[in-house]
């Protein structure tokens, strides 16, 4: 759980930063920002941007820092859901 929302403040750092230092990218995004809205598509879009590394043409350390956090707490969250399903089928094996 801490993982996942590590990510998620590091995707919103990413977007303030975008915002801030590339804010013409930003508009073509759609301006997009975290919402619980089922057809607003921008958050969307703009993490699968982000995910496949879009933006590393751009140069900015701070989104190049912003999506190495990303990748490790996607990695740890994975990483620790994998381990824990082992672990429950293990248990469930041999009881």
């Amino acid at each position: 759980m801490m993982a996942m929302l590590k990510s998620l403040f590091e995707t919103h750092a990413f977007l303030k930063q975008l915002e801030k230092e590339h804010h013409s990218i930003w508009e073509e995004l759609g301006r997009p920002r975290w919402k619980v809205h089922f057809g607003e598509t921008s958050f969307r879009d703009a993490v699968k941007k982000i995910r496949s590394h879009e933006f590393a043409s751009l140069e900015d350390p701070v989104l190049e820092g912003c999506y190495k956090a990303i990748k490790r707490a996607d990695r740890t969250a994975v990483i620790t859901a994998v381990t824990v399903f082992s672990i429950t089928l293990f248990q469930a094996i041999m009881s």
